[in-house]
């Protein structure tokens, strides 16, 4: 008898299963991770704004001797945060519960996490307040939203060419250089890694001297840096060339966008749903807000600003 086939004996040996899930995917989680983090009340929840005064000199005067002082107030706006819940429902059979050799709980787990966290990157990073998003508007969309004219739009620096091969080093100091400096501290680069080593790297290893060091030694210690900023991945963020398009975001999240949380994410099961067939169901439901409430206008660049290509 031999086990190389199955009126041989191999009937009577077991396969090897390894009890593991392999699951490479993308990490996510990067909007959540910077923006600013706002517990919210059951009907969401509004926030003062100070935006400032209305003239360059804020309101300070020198009226003279014995006149009247001219009377200024400052700008104080709302922002408001709207609740919606965002859900995601599974079923599995009883037999398979039963049978498997997975533990289906830590398995649906680490997916509805991995879910939830590229859905609130792609809300935060490119919302358009449609319902491809939930009626929320990311940083993309408020960016956009400013003018219709997009080069009023302080906050927009416009590439020197169209598409991904039209950007030059130049045009990312420029982002660099309309970054309100109270924003300075905070602010990161976030964009696709395919453009991070693609664009920017080549950009600086063609220039040498200490751009080319800087991409070099960020890359041997694993440290990603763009002119002296960490660079976080954004895999929502474009991957392929295109023109008149938002490639790459810079500035401090949480100075310009807030993530609204009302309780936590919530995951819950139920043999009662699908009773006759035999199923149990697994509930996720999360009530967030997306925020980006200061990038800038017409006049001034805000916190949070976008390097787009040029047209072709």
């Amino acid at each position: 008898m031999t086990g190389s086939s199955q009126t041989g004996g191999s009937a009577l040996v077991s396969p090897d299963f390894i009890p593991t899930m392999i699951s490479n995917f993308e990490q996510h989680g990067v909007f959540e991770r910077n923006a600013q983090v706002v517990p919210l009340g059951s009907s969401g929840g509004l926030q003062p704004v100070d935006n400032g005064e209305s003239d360059d000199m804020g309101g300070i005067y020198v009226p003279g001797e014995g006149k009247t002082i001219t009377k200024s107030d400052p700008d104080i706006g709302m922002i408001s945060h709207q609740l919606r819940t965002l859900c995601k429902l599974m079923a599995y059979s009883l037999e398979l519960d039963e049978d498997s050799a997975l533990e289906l709980g830590e398995m649906l787990g680490r997916i509805i996490f991995r879910c939830y966290g590229k859905a609130i990157d792609r809300i935060g990073f490119l919302g358009d307040g449609t319902s491809d998003f939930f009626g929320m508007t990311g940083i993309v969309g408020k960016l956009l939203a400013v003018d219709s004219d997009v080069n009023n739009i302080k906050s927009i620096i416009l590439g020197t060419g169209s598409g991904f091969s039209g950007l030059t080093l130049g045009d990312f100091e420029k982002v660099v250089g309309m970054l309100p400096d109270y924003a300075d501290d905070g602010a990161k680069w976030f964009m696709h890694r395919y453009v991070y080593w693609t664009v920017f790297v080549k950009l600086a290893l063609a220039m040498g001297g200490a751009h080319a060091q800087e991409a070099i030694l960020g890359a041997g210690y694993r440290q990603k840096q763009a002119l002296s900023y960490p660079v976080e991945f954004t895999q929502v963020m474009p991957k392929a060339t295109a023109n008149d398009m938002i490639a790459v975001i810079f500035g401090d999240l949480d100075a310009g966008a807030q993530m609204g949380r009302r309780g936590a994410l919530e995951i819950a099961q139920s043999t009662e749903r699908y009773f006759d067939q035999g199923l149990v169901a697994v509930r996720a439901r999360r009530r967030i807000s997306v925020n980006v409430h200061d990038v800038g206008n017409t006049d001034r660049p805000g916190p949070i600003l976008g390097l787009r290509t040029g047209s072709g």
